[in-house]
């Protein structure tokens, strides 16, 4: 019998026995959405978290910065070897994205955490562009690259005063 389960927090509840099985807990939440652990039991998955799990780590830090930058330096040079005409385009934009996000990534390693530099754009927004890039028609992916490419030098400069006044600030005795 399948049921469903309000909230993951119900479902807890309910698993332990502290829930009643009123018909006000079941509504949103289907149990066909859950993992299966090692002995056959269900699991919700925001539980499927390794045990001994303390936080974020430095590898785990690297790790999504190398890759962020993988994955945002290979979709404009994929738009660029699939059309001859837009390699200029695609490289300016990868040569933005290496601007915008050079400083933060430097930034990380000498400001205090406590004090961000300043970004125009951010993942959401290159995730948005390359969407966009991706739907659009193909003779408008050189205006958005050049578009997208000078958001992105702007926000690297931008990140270079921001981080510069605060590392100068915090030199000051």
């Amino acid at each position: 019998m399948k049921t469903a389960i309000t909230t993951p927090a119900a479902w807890l509840k309910r698993k332990r026995g502290t829930a009643t099985s009123s018909a006000s807990t079941k509504a949103h939440f289907p149990i066909r959405s859950l993992a299966f652990n090692r002995k056959g039991r269900t699991v919700h998955p925001s539980l499927l978290i390794p045990a001994g799990f303390s936080g974020p780590t430095p590898l785990g830090a690297f790790l999504d910065a190398s890759l962020d930058l993988f994955v945002y330096a290979a979709i404009p040079f994929g738009f660029g070897l699939a059309h001859e005409q837009d390699a200029l385009a695609a490289a300016f934009l990868l040569m933005g994205l290496m601007i915008a996000l050079a400083p933060g990534l430097a930034g990380r390693a000498f400001a205090p955490l406590s004090n961000r530099s300043f970004a125009v754009i951010g993942h959401g927004e290159i995730f948005i562009a390359f969407a966009a890039m991706c739907v659009s028609p193909r003779w408008m992916f050189s205006l958005l690259a050049y578009f997208f490419g000078l958001l992105c030098v702007i926000s690297g400069v931008a990140r270079v005063v921001s981080t510069m006044m605060s590392l100068r600030a915090h030199a000051k005795p």
